[in-house]
C-alpha cells in the first residue's frame, strides 16, 4: 500500500528538490513497521462494519432514532480497510543517499501505476494556497459583511481546539458540525472558524495554553462546487477521495486535473500523504536547517518562534462544506451501479463512506508515529443540511459538537441588509450610499421594504441577496438620474423608487425549480407551515411514512428544503418556511407592485 510515510520521502539538495523512494519491510501483521496496535485494532473493527453490512442493516426510509446503536452500519473507527487504519512510521528526512541520476530536479521515480507521486512532488514545491482563495469570489464578497451573533460559536470552536490538543483515547477528539436550513449561514460560520485564527490575540491565547508556538494549516473543500462527487474521479477509497480534494485546493487546480496529474489513478493520494507533505513543507520553511522537499512556502502563520529542536505544533483546520450533496450523489451512483440496491441501503452506504473521510483525518492526527514527529491539533468543521435528521457523523473516536448559525430577528435582519447597501466591498457604483446607513435603515423599516425583509424569514443568505438586488436597482436609478439631469440624486429618493417586489422575487426564484419533491408534497408542506400542524417524523424500524404529509416531510427535510421545530411529542415536527418559499410553492401573493 502506497503511503507517504512508508513509501516515499522528499529530501533537498543544495539547489533542487528530489523525490526518493523508500520501501518499508512489512512486520508480522503485514503492515509497515512502526504502527500502533490501537490503530490496527480500529481498522479491524471498521472492516467488520463495512458497506456490505450497512446495506443489510436498515429497512425503513423514514427517520428512526429508536434503532439500537449496534444496528447502525457505521464503523467506530478507521479510514477504511484500504489504508490499513493507520499511518506508518515517519522516516527521518534526508536519511537516504540521493542517487546521482536524479540530481538537478524533481523526477517521478514510481512506475505508471504510482504516478500520484507527481502530485505529492508538486505539493512539496508549491506554496500552500491561502484558505481564502479556496472559497468562491462571490462568497468572499458576502463574507465582508458582519457575522451577527457569532461570538458564542467561535468561543466553542476555540474550546474544541483546546480539547483536541489534549485528547486521549478515553476522551475522543471533537469536530464541529454546522447544521441548518439553506441560507442560514452554515458556510459562513465554517469560514469564520478558519478565519478566527487570523486574530493574533486568539492565536496567542492558544499558543499560551499549549506553551508552544502554533502553526496553521487551513483547508476548505466544497462538495457542491469544485469538490462535488465525480464518478470518473472518485473510487471506493474515501481517504483517497478526500486526499485528492485537499490536494486540489492546496494546489489551486481542478479536481479532475489532480487525477490527470497522478496518471489517471488516485492510488496513494491519501489524506495522510497530502497532509504529511504539507506539514513537511511548512517545517522546512520555518526551520530551513531541517532537510525537506523544498525550502519555501507561506502556510506558516504562527504565534511565535519555535524553540530550537522543539517538536512543532500544527493546528490543522479543515472545513468540509455541503457534505449532504456528496452523500446524495454517491448514494445515487451506488444505487445505479448495484441495480437492486434500495434507496435506504444506498443512503446507509453513503453515510458509512463519508465517515471514512472523517476517520482518515482523525487517523492522521492520532497516529503515534505522526505524534512522535509533530504535535497535530485537528479541527474538522463539517457544514451542511441534515439528511433525514439522522446524526450519522459521530464515531467512538470523533465526537461532534454542534454549531448553529445565529437566528436573526427583524432588527438584526434590517442591520444586515443595511450593511449590504453601505458596504464598499460589494460595490462602489453609488458612493453616496457609503455613510448613509441611517437613511438606509429608515427606508428599510417602512412599506414594501419591511414586508420583503419579513418574507425572507430572516435567513442571512436570502437577506444578502435581497439587499444586493435592491442595491443594484438603487445604483441604476442613480446612474439614470445623473445621465438625464446631470446631478447625483440623494439616497432617500433613490431608495423610494426601489421595486421591492422584483427584488424579492429574484431571490425567491431559487425555491421554484427544486427537484426531488413533487408539487403535491410542496403544497402539503405549505399548508402544514401555515397551519403549524405537527407531522410525524420519527418512526420505528419496521414502520414507514404513510400519509402525504409524512412523506412530504421526509422528502423536504432530506433535500434541506424545510426547517423543522420539535414539539412536545418527540416523534413529531412543525414545519417552518419563509414566506418567499410559501409564495413560490403555491399561495396568492399579497405584496403590492411598485407604482
Amino acid at each position: 500500500m502506497l503511503t507517504f510515510f512508508s513509501r516515499i520521502f522528499f529530501t533537498i539538495s543544495s539547489c533542487c528538490s528530489l523525490a526518493v523512494p523508500h520501501t518499508m519491510q512489512p512486520d508480522a501483521t503485514g503492515h509497515g513497521a512502526g504502527g500502533s496496535s490501537g490503530d490496527q485494532g480500529g481498522s479491524q473493527r471498521n472492516t467488520a462494519t463495512g458497506p456490505a453490512q450497512a446495506s443489510a442493516s436498515c429497512s425503513s426510509p423514514g427517520v428512526s432514532r429508536k434503532r439500537p446503536r449496534s444496528q447502525h452500519p457505521i464503523g467506530d473507527d478507521g479510514a477504511g480497510t484500504q489504508e490499513g487504519g493507520r499511518v506508518p512510521a515517519v522516516l527521518p528526512l534526508g536519511s537516504q543517499p540521493v542517487p546521482d541520476a536524479i540530481q538537478g530536479g524533481v523526477q517521478n521515480v514510481f512506475n505508471d501505476a504510482m504516478k500520484v507521486s507527481a502530485v505529492l512532488a508538486k505539493l512539496s514545491t508549491t506554496d500552500l494556497a491561502s484558505f481564502t482563495r479556496m472559497y468562491s469570489p462571490d462568497f468572499l464578497k458576502s463574507a465582508s459583511l458582519p457575522l451577527l451573533g457569532s461570538d458564542t460559536n467561535l468561543n466553542l470552536a476555540f474550546d474544541v481546539a483546546i480539547h483536541n490538543a489534549h485528547v486521549t483515547d478515553d476522551d475522543p477528539r471533537r469536530f464541529l458540525v454546522v447544521k441548518g436550513v439553506p441560507g442560514s449561514g452554515k458556510t459562513r460560520l465554517g469560514y469564520e472558524v478558519l478565519r478566527m485564527w487570523d486574530d493574533p490575540d486568539r492565536l496567542g491565547k492558544l499558543a499560551g495554553a499549549l506553551g508552544h508556538p502554533v502553526h496553521l494549516v487551513r483547508l476548505f473543500s466544497d462538495f457542491n462546487n469544485g469538490g462535488r462527487f465525480l464518478e470518473d474521479v472518485d473510487g471506493d477509497n474515501m481517504a483517497q477521495n478526500l486526499g485528492a480534494r485537499l490536494a486540489s485546493q492546496a494546489l489551486g487546480v481542478p479536481l479532475d486535473s489532480v487525477k490527470i496529474l497522478s496518471g489517471g489513478s488516485l492510488t496513494g493520494l491519501t489524506v495522510a500523504n497530502v497532509l504529511g507533505v504539507a506539514l513537511q513543507r511548512m517545517e522546512a520553511k520555518l526551520h530551513p536547517s531541517i532537510p525537506a522537499s523544498a525550502a519555501g512556502g507561506r502556510g506558516g502563520v504562527h504565534a511565535a518562534v519555535d524553540p530550537p529542536s522543539a517538536k512543532m505544533v500544527f493546528l490543522v483546520a479543515v472545513h468540509l462544506d455541503e457534505y449532504q450533496v456528496y452523500m446524495s450523489h454517491l448514494a445515487l451512483c451506488r444505487r445505479t451501479k448495484q441495480g437492486q440496491m434500495s434507496s435506504t441501503d444506498s443512503v446507509d452506504y453513503a453515510r458509512w463512506a463519508f465517515k471514512q473521510m472523517l476517520s482518515a483525518l482523525n487517523h492522521f492526527a492520532r497516529s503515534s508515529v505522526v505524534q512522535d514527529r509533530w504535535r497535530v491539533i485537528l479541527l474538522p468543521i463539517v457544514s451542511g443540511t441534515p439528511v433525514l435528521g439522522v446524526p450519522m457523523l459521530a464515531t467512538d473516536k470523533l465526537a461532534q459538537r454542534l454549531l448553529s448559525p445565529a437566528i436573526l430577528d427583524r432588527t438584526s435582519a434590517e442591520q444586515l441588509v443595511a450593511s449590504v447597501f453601505t458596504s464598499r466591498c460589494l460595490s462602489d457604483a453609488f458612493s453616496e450610499l457609503d455613510g448613509a446607513r441611517e437613511v438606509v435603515l429608515s427606508a428599510l423599516r417602512r412599506g414594501a421594504a419591511r414586508l420583503a425583509i419579513g418574507d425572507s424569514g430572516f435567513r442571512p443568505r436570502l437577506l444578502v441577496n435581497l439587499g444586493q438586488n435592491a442595491r443594484g436597482q438603487t445604483e441604476r436609478i442613480a446612474a439614470a438620474c445623473q445621465a438625464e439631469k446631470g446631478v447625483i440624486p440623494d439616497v432617500a429618493s433613490c431608495l423610494s423608487s426601489v421595486d421591492w417586489r422584483a427584488a424579492r422575487d429574484s431571490v425567491a426564484v431559487v425555491f421554484h425549480g427544486i427537484v426531488g419533491i413533487s408539487g403535491a408534497q410542496k403544497r402539503a408542506l405549505v399548508k402544514a407551515a401555515l397551519l403549524q400542524t405537527p407531522i410525524r417524523f420519527v418512526f420505528d424500524v419496521d414502520e414507514q411514512p404513510g400519509t402525504l404529509e409524512e412523506k412530504a416531510l421526509q422528502a423536504g427535510e432530506a433535500a434541506g428544503l424545510v426547517h423543522l421545530d420539535t414539539t412536545a411529542d418527540e416523534d413529531y415536527r412543525v414545519v417552518r418556511m419563509p414566506l418567499m418559499q410559501v409564495k413560490e410553492w403555491g399561495t396568492v401573493d399579497f405584496l403590492p407592485p411598485a407604482y
